[in-house]
This record gives C-alpha cells, sequence and structure tokens, in this order.
C-alpha cells in the first residue's frame, strides 16, 4: 500500500479481480481503485492495522478472558483480520455495490469484535447497539445507491459521475432534486457510521471490545462513514442543500462531542467522544 501511494502517478485505473453480479444491464465486478483516495486510505488502514495486530500478540495473553485455559486468540485474530479485509474492500471499491459489501462486512466484523468477550452482557448488549444503528445506516446508503442505479443505469462510479449534472435537473415525485434525496440517505449512512449527533450512542458502548479493537473501532470504523462522503462527493457538490446540513451536523457533533469527552472519567469513553468530534471536523 504504501509502495502504491508513493509511486502514485495521478491516474486512476482499476484492477479487475473477478465478474461479481451480471444480470441484465446490472454488472458489477470486485475491483481494487487506484486512485489519490484509495492509495491514501488503503495506507491508513494497513498501517493502523498492523500495529493493532502487533499490539494485539500481547495485549491478549493478559487478557482476563482466557483465564479458563482456551486460548480465543485463534477466534480474536480472525475477526481484526475480517475486519481489516472489510475496509480495504470500503476504500477500494470501484462500484456501487463494492461500496455497500465493504460497508456491510464492516458492520458485522465490527459487531463480531465487540462482543468477542460474548460471556459479558455488556459486550453482547454494545455489539447489538452498534449493529442495530449501522445496519440502519447501511439500509439509508442502499436506498441512496438504488436510486443512483435506477436513474443512471449503472453502479460504476465513474459513470454516474458522469451523469450528475443532469441527475441535478431530474426530480422526484415529491418535487425533490434526485442528487439531493441520494445525497440525503448517504449522509444519514454516514452518520451511524461515524458516530455523528443523534446516531452516535453505538460508539461510547463499542469500548466493550479487548483493546486493540477498540482502537481500530474509533481509529477506522468511524472513519469508514466519513470516507462514504468523500468518496461520493461529486454527489454532495450537485446537493448544495444538503452538503449545508452536513456542515451543520459535523459542526454540532465536533461541538457537543468534545464537550462530552472533557466529562468521561473513563478513559476509552473519553477516547470515543473525541474520535466522535474528530470526525465531526472531518464532516
Amino acid at each position: 500500500a504504501w509502495i502504491l501511494w508513493i509511486n502514485f502517478d495521478g491516474d486512476v485505473r482499476q484492477v479487475h479481480v473477478f465478474d461479481w453480479i451480471r444480470s441484465g444491464t446490472l454488472d458489477a465486478a470486485i475491483a481494487v481503485r487506484v486512485d489519490q483516495i484509495s492509495t491514501l486510505m488503503m495506507v491508513l488502514v494497513t498501517t493502523l492495522s498492523a500495529f493493532a495486530h502487533l499490539y494485539a500478540l500481547g495485549f491478549m495473553e493478559r487478557d482476563r478472558a482466557f483465564d479458563e485455559g482456551r486460548s480465543f486468540r485463534p477466534r480474536f485474530f480472525a475477526y481484526l483480520s475480517l475486519f481489516t479485509f472489510a475496509l480495504l474492500m470500503l476504500v477500494s471499491a470501484g462500484s456501487l455495490l463494492q461500496l455497500l459489501f465493504g460497508l456491510q462486512l464492516t458492520g458485522v466484523a465490527g459487531y463480531l469484535l465487540i462482543s468477542f468477550r460474548h460471556h459479558y452482557k455488556n459486550a453482547n448488549a454494545a455489539a447489538s447497539k452498534t449493529y442495530v444503528l449501522g445496519s440502519i445506516g447501511d439500509g439509508a446508503v442502499l436506498l441512496a445507491l438504488a436510486a443512483l442505479y435506477l436513474v443512471t443505469d449503472t453502479v460504476a462510479l465513474d459513470d454516474i459521475f458522469e451523469a450528475l449534472p443532469d441527475l441535478a435537473q431530474t426530480h422526484t415525485r415529491f418535487g425533490w432534486p434526485v442528487t439531493e434525496l441520494c445525497a440525503l440517505l448517504i449522509l444519514i449512512g454516514a452518520m451511524a457510521k461515524s458516530a455523528q449527533i443523534a446516531l452516535h450512542v453505538w460508539l461510547p458502548d463499542a469500548m466493550e471490545a479487548p483493546a486493540p479493537a477498540a482502537a481500530l473501532v474509533t481509529a477506522l470504523m468511524v472513519a469508514s462513514g466519513a470516507f462514504v462522503i468523500w468518496r461520493l462527493a461529486p454527489v454532495f457538490d450537485a446537493a448544495p442543500i444538503t452538503s449545508h446540513v452536513t456542515f451543520w451536523v459535523g459542526t454540532v457533533t465536533a461541538d457537543w462531542a468534545g464537550v462530552a469527552a472533557s466529562a468521561q472519567s473513563a478513559i476509552k469513553r473519553a477516547m470515543a467522544y473525541v474520535a466522535s468530534a474528530q470526525m465531526g471536523l472531518v464532516f
């Protein structure tokens, strides 16, 4: 990832891996999109994940959950690597379906990591809350992607971006521009993933995960929502009203979560609110 980022020459290209879904006009393939955003995010994901894996080697040996005489480390590291894979699928997506697949798999891996100590009630409750709120956000993104496919007849990002000038002039039955509706749905999904105001309640509870997993969740899972807005930025460029809403969501979250972080007595919960506030600044 570092070599790819350092040697990136500015040419956007996609590396086809294999055909995934072909049905009528729907042609979705698994591919690695190489551009300025994806290469940077690949570096962040792989580097932070590598540090988390290395730290987990020592941390999990001292974990109290292993006092029963059985080793759960293989399961933990499998979940940790699955989480990394899901994030890489998301940041390298060249189509709407692969983007949605990465989002969904990130939620599943997050659930498995947070509920790793499944003999604790708090861990199970926190994992369920995270998955439910994440699924609400993914459902909103699914509706937005379905709408984009219906009006453009493609799931390829480049083709959709080319069609956006015409979409800005297309309205729904309710008189809303299609771009505004799609951008608003994407925003709701991003708010759920990035723990923004009103959809933030899962993140402090997610600190029930073991420390290496909690660090990855606060560093990378909350960034996945902001990445979706980053990746689909042309849609927001064509939706000025939703762009203003995004600004105020980020502003309110940054201010509120920053104050909430200063009132926490547990360092992990304070870290969670700080991550939420930082994502507010990104929004």
